[in-house]
């Protein structure tokens, strides 16, 4: 990607972002033992990113992927997702929703990503609220 189209297209720059650092994370997790997220965080973002999902911005944190409707929902630029998926350290994905709590676990980033889709297009998300597993785990 030239840097004209990551101008053009900020959601797919994010994307190539979080791809590029979910593959330096995944390194990391395979050659250290500082940590206890496992190596599974560029398959997920890859998945995510090629779904339905991929039209919001992603937005990680250390073990959870959600997603935002704006670049920079902490400044009240979009609102994220209500459905979120968490890795856990038995290499598991764990889908999430702010009203039911865990919804799936699998080792498999299509499933999740999939039950992720489904859950994002039936939730609807209360004005100036968002979803943010990490503060509720």
């Amino acid at each position: 990607m030239d840097a004209g189209s990551e101008i053009d297209d900020p959601i797919a720059a994010a994307w190539d972002f979080q791809a590029r650092a979910a593959e330096a994370w995944d390194e990391r997790s395979r050659t250290s033992t500082s940590t206890w997220v496992p190596p599974i965080r560029r398959a997920l973002v890859d998945r995510a990113r090629n779904s339905t999902l991929g039209r919001f911005y992603p937005v990680t944190s250390h073990t959870a992927l959600t997603f935002s409707t704006g670049p920079r929902h902490w400044l009240g630029e979009g609102e994220v997702l209500p459905v979120a998926i968490e890795l856990v350290p038995e290499g598991l994905y764990v889908v999430r929703t702010r009203s039911v709590g865990t919804v799936l676990e699998t080792a498999d980033a299509d499933e999740a990503v999939t039950e992720a889709e489904r859950l994002a297009e039936r939730l609807t998300l209360p004005a100036g609220d968002s979803f943010r597993p990490w503060l509720h785990s």
